[in-house]
């Protein structure tokens, strides 16, 4: 008899953990719909005057500049722009903006005398992105990236070296800002880290409430109600899975690389209607 008072006293802490979760779920999904863009100025903000905030995402970078004993206002000093040389092999790592594809926008120029072009490669992750000619006149350059499956992006330079007279720095190239974009118009599913965690949170939690139906001593079927709204959203998440892997494998033994992208476009709108309805 008290393992049945207390399994009914506990069942409405039950339900409020489901939607909870689910909510947590819903959220974190709605998110990254949103659409996203950041602009990293380098070297030091040109309308805050902030400077260093960029530091923590960039690796291989030298100094900001310009930069002067005399005065802390570097906005007056010349060129009147804010940027930092890169070193010949440098890196910008971005934590946690979600999957999907990314446009990145570099603004860059060589920094080198007499027009003088900067050449290399430029890298997301491991995978090359562009290999580039970089003028001594500053240039945006545009291109897309793929975040990884924990929804991180990570770029890439390396650079012929430059080493100009009485500067022992290694030099690459002057880059001035870096803008992430979204590049998806339509869903954006939410990183495979964040989204695994969030089915793992929820299975773990079907099964403890399983285990405590079972040991119960009073069972009643109105009890297993609160633990279908989370399987729903397990099975719909996991046939989502398994259409996108189906779709893929038999979009490339027939050649068709669209079916890929079509059959994952259906089973999110599939998804979008199984969680609504259930």
């Amino acid at each position: 008899m008290k393992h049945g008072l207390a399994s009914h006293r506990l069942l409405p802490d039950l339900v409020a953990l489901t939607v909870a979760l689910l909510m947590g779920l819903l959220l974190w999904t709605l998110a990254y719909q949103v659409p996203f863009s950041v602009v990293l100025a380098i070297g030091g903000d040109e309308t805050t005057y902030r400077r260093h905030d960029d530091a923590p995402f960039l690796h291989g970078f030298n100094d900001p500049e310009p930069d002067s004993d005399e005065t802390w206002q570097w906005w007056t000093l010349a060129p009147g722009y804010a940027y930092r040389w890169t070193e010949s092999n440098a890196r910008i790592h971005l934590p946690g903006i979600g999957g999907g594809r990314w446009v990145v926008t570099l603004l860059a120029d060589s920094g080198r005398p007499a027009g003088e072009a900067a050449t290399g490669s430029w890298y997301v992750g491991e995978q090359l992105a562009m290999a580039v000619q970089v003028p001594a006149a500053p240039r945006r350059y545009r291109f897309t990236a793929q975040a990884s499956s924990a929804g991180d992006l990570e770029i890439g330079m390396q650079m012929q070296p430059f080493q100009p007279a009485n500067d022992p720095r290694d030099l690459g190239l002057v880059l001035r800002s870096v803008q992430i974009t979204s590049a998806a118009a339509a869903f954006q599913p939410p990183a495979a880290a964040v989204l695994g965690w969030s089915v793992l949170l929820l299975a773990l939690f079907v099964l403890a409430f399983l285990l405590m139906i079972t040991l119960s001593a009073k069972k009643f079927d109105r009890y297993l109600l609160p633990v279908f709204p989370t399987l729903n959203i397990l099975a719909a998440v996991g046939l989502v899975g398994l259409g996108n892997w189906l779709a893929g494998r038999l979009g490339r033994r027939l050649g068709l690389r669209w079916l890929g992208s079509a059959g994952s476009c259906q089973s999110r709108m599939w998804i979008r209607r199984k969680i609504s309805s259930g």
